[in-house]
């Protein structure tokens, strides 16, 4: 199993709680826990890549499992020169 499936158990396994106070939020998993909820999900982005770096971490909004929205972000950065 990957970190980020283990990180997405987390999530899991807290999901009906958050639900009940922050609906529509961003949960920011990481170190086997849910470490804080945001508003925003650039907030919780930068706050887990400020905390704990890129890659160990997971960002994930609060919905009911029918409506969630799956979105990857990768550390990948590509760059061109214009000629």
């Amino acid at each position: 199993m990957s970190d980020l499936e283990k990180l997405f158990e987390i999530f899991e396994a807290e999901q009906d709680q958050l639900l009940v106070d922050h609906r529509g939020e961003f949960a920011l998993v990481a170190d086997g826990a849910v470490q804080g909820t945001y508003v925003e999900q650039q907030e919780a982005m930068e706050k887990g890549i400020e905390i704990y770096g890129l890659g160990n971490f997971l960002v994930q909004e609060i919905l009911p499992p029918g409506q969630r929205v799956v979105e990857y972000h990768s550390r990948v950065i590509f760059r061109a020169n214009a000629s």
